[in-house]
């Protein structure tokens, strides 16, 4: 069996700590990159390795949607996951973070949405 994502798109919006997101910051990105595994952790281990995150920033079959894979994050302006020292200067109000929700659908070969309650 192999799996399979198609694209993902990207929501990041500036975080202010200890006040939230800061309104009409958002932005939102999407790309058509292909991620493909013949094991569903392998696929996963693929998606945190572009993201930069681990697994307790991923949320499986997310809003109900099956398949639905979302990473969420703290970025740098580069879009790059933030540092312990960087999240350390955002929380002195040094420097600017966003975060951001990457959102991943995956599926079976044969395009039949992955159920993560059934893998």
């Amino acid at each position: 069996m192999t799996y399979q994502v198609n694209g993902w798109t990207r929501f990041s919006e500036e975080d202010l700590y200890g006040e939230g997101c800061l309104p009409n910051t958002s932005q939102m990105y999407s790309d058509n990159q292909v991620f493909a595994s013949e094991s569903l952790d392998d696929l996963i281990q693929s998606l945190l390795d572009f993201t930069g995150a681990d697994i307790n920033a991923v949320e499986f079959n997310s809003c109900g949607d099956i398949g639905r894979v979302d990473i969420s994050l703290l970025e740098d302006e580069n879009c790059t996951f933030a540092t312990r020292g960087q999240i350390e200067q955002w929380k002195r109000g040094e420097l600017k973070l966003w975060s951001s929700i990457y959102t991943f659908q995956a599926n079976k070969v044969n395009s039949e949405p992955v159920n993560f309650e059934e893998a």
